[in-house]
């Protein structure tokens, strides 16, 4: 398996950019969770149960370079009706890059569009220092952290835009390119 590294978004955008067509890969991501108006609300007791930042950590599989209405149809569990064009979705926030359907360019932040034909979402809390959280903390987290979303798409299609910032591990077939931190 071939090793690629990378440590600015600006590469990673360009590594990506070059992988149009469609390909499954293992997607390991890292960021701060967003927290509920009630953490946000009583920050002191927030702060209080956790002194450190709290990190996510997810693992996913997902596919990325691929045509949604395709994926709709391939993975419908009822008969769809979608017309196929070969030309990326129009979307309700950012812009395609060089109309492409894989980067979103928003605010001056790039995102990669990806999509999960299962929930299988591995998420796991950690302090910022790497360090585990406590078993009578971690529970408490529960109340700050907002409730998953269930997906009622019928199709069974999830659609994610990914921070490229957010991004550690990116693992294909034949190679896996890889976030240093200097």
């Amino acid at each position: 398996m071939k090793h690629i590294v990378f440590t600015k978004d600006e590469e990673l955008k360009d590594l990506l950019f070059n992988k149009i067509e469609e390909q499954e890969c293992k997607l390991i991501t890292m960021s701060y969770p967003k927290c509920t108006k009630k953490s946000r609300i009583d920050k002191e007791l927030f702060e209080s149960v956790f002194s450190d930042e709290i990190v996510c950590i997810s693992i996913r599989n997902v596919i990325i370079g691929a045509n949604y209405r395709e994926l709709l149809k391939r993975y419908a569990t009822t008969d769809v009706s979608i017309e196929s064009e070969n030309k990326p979705i129009e979307l309700p926030w950012g812009e395609w890059v060089n109309n492409t359907n894989i980067l979103i360019t928003h605010k001056n932040n790039y995102y990669l569009r990806v999509y999960s034909v299962d929930k299988n979402c591995k998420k796991y809390y950690i302090y910022s220092n790497g360090s585990d959280i406590e078993k009578e903390k971690f529970k408490k987290l529960d109340e700050f952290l907002p409730l998953e979303k269930e997906n009622d798409n019928e199709q069974k299609v999830i659609v994610n835009n990914i921070k490229l910032s957010n991004i550690n591990t990116i693992e294909f077939k034949d190679k896996k390119i890889e976030r240093i931190f200097k």
